[in-house]
């Protein structure tokens, strides 16, 4: 997928276009870390504060392991938090929203060099500042998403940390030499993989069924060099994934967690049919615009990008089609997998503990949008240059739309 690098005033007017949209999403991203600051405790930060007053890290992180939560690695992050005293608290918002908008960035672009896509550095940084963007502006809950610092590092913060496994599994496999992946990057993989899962169930169970469905696609797609090191660092990453939910499963405070019973099986297959469901027809419902906008802007950005390309191959296309059909699935698989903790132990899931699924639909709204454009770019309209023109304008004025979630943010 070859992007042609004409000179012409419509590729000048994408690019400025595409930018534009960039930088007015990493506006609206800062917008939401700057209201971070104002941050203060609020209930169980308490709780915790209190906690690493009377005891270090490790001796606190063991106690609540056995007497409150199976969650071991979450106390990690609250100590942290508290080195930095009294404004921790205000700091670790902003400070996980900004980090967030450069992993994914990141990630992405580790992305585009292993798969050898010829698209600018600039369409990257648009893609990942829109993810987090909208996952953002719709979360269910973003003040306990977010702000609240409880709520954060249990289900905001993996979500961060997994952007950047990513990143490193993707660079790792990219530098690999002959086939081979270093031990220490497996390791790395594994620990990481076990620290993370060990903020929450919920998070370590999407992050399990991403990594299996990697593997999956890595198994039945790859068949160049990067096939075994790839299978070698995601097998490390899965392992220590799967030992962390068995830790938390493993943990005596579960006992209290799971004081009401548990579903039987017949009710809890219903759940994990239905909320997905739910969830996602409740997002079309509830947020028809942002659902709608975080479609249209990848759709433009790539339409712009491919509208005056070479024409696919036939094997691409197929692989395009293949992809927009199989993607609804991937998204439906991975919201089950961070809700089958809540439909186990409780219920649907609260707000806060709906922000992983927000992120997997926001991600595969993008992706179909952009897969999409790919197809109609295929088209050859007759005016396709008028058609990618007039996508480029688009692009651009679509731009005020992070730049009106800003200074909403700003004004609250």
């Amino acid at each position: 997928m070859t992007f042609f690098r004409s000179k012409d005033r419509t590729t000048r007017i994408w690019r400025a276009a595409l930018l534009a949209v960039g930088m007015a999403a990493a506006l609206a991203l800062l917008a939401y870390a700057y209201l971070g600051i104002f941050t203060r405790y609020l209930a169980d930060d308490y709780c915790h504060a209190d906690l690493l007053q009377t005891g270090n890290v490790i001796d606190v992180s063991i106690q609540k392991y056995l007497h409150s939560s199976n969650r071991y690695a979450n106390v990690l992050l609250f100590g942290l938090s508290e080195a930095f005293g009294p404004m921790g608290v205000a700091i670790l918002p902003p400070a996980m929203v900004v980090l967030w908008g450069i992993g994914l960035t990141w990630m992405l672009k580790q992305l585009k060099e292993i798969a050898h896509f010829d698209w600018p550095s600039s369409l990257g940084f648009t893609i990942a500042t829109l993810v987090a963007f909208f996952t953002i502006l719709q979360a269910p809950n973003r003040y306990q998403s977010i702000y609240w610092r409880s709520g954060l590092v249990t289900y905001f913060a993996p979500l961060v940390f997994i952007v950047y496994l990513a990143g490193f599994m993707l660079s790792q496999v990219r530098r690999a030499r002959a086939g081979r992946m270093p031990v220490w990057a497996s390791l790395i993989a594994f620990v990481s993989a076990f620290l993370i899962g060990g903020l929450a169930e919920t998070t370590d169970a999407l992050h399990i069924v991403m990594l299996i469905l990697a593997l999956v696609g890595v198994w039945l797609w790859v068949r160049d060099g990067y096939r075994r090191p790839a299978l070698v660092i995601l097998s490390a990453a899965l392992a220590g994934a799967l030992l962390a939910m068995l830790t938390m499963f493993l943990s005596p405070a579960n006992a209290l967690r799971l004081s009401t019973g548990t579903p039987d099986l017949a009710v809890l297959m219903i759940r994990f049919v239905k909320f997905p469901l739910d969830f996602i027809w409740d997002t079309f419902k509830t947020l028809p615009l942002p659902s709608f906008v975080s479609v249209a802007i990848p759709f433009l950005a790539f339409y712009g990008l491919y509208a005056d390309s070479p024409a696919l191959e036939k094997e691409d296309r197929s692989h395009v089609w293949l992809a927009i059909v199989l993607l609804p699935l991937v998204m439906y698989a991975l919201i089950a997998a961070s809700f089958a903790p809540s439909a186990y132990g409780q219920s649907y899931p609260v707000e806060r503990a709906r922000f992983p699924a927000r992120f997997v639909m926001t991600g595969a709204l993008a992706l179909e949008g952009a897969l999409l454009a790919i197809l109609v770019s295929q088209t050859r309209l007759t005016a396709r240059f008028s058609a990618a023109l007039v996508a480029s304008v688009l692009l651009g004025l679509s731009a005020l739309y992070p730049l009106r979630a800003a200074w909403q943010a700003y004004q609250t």
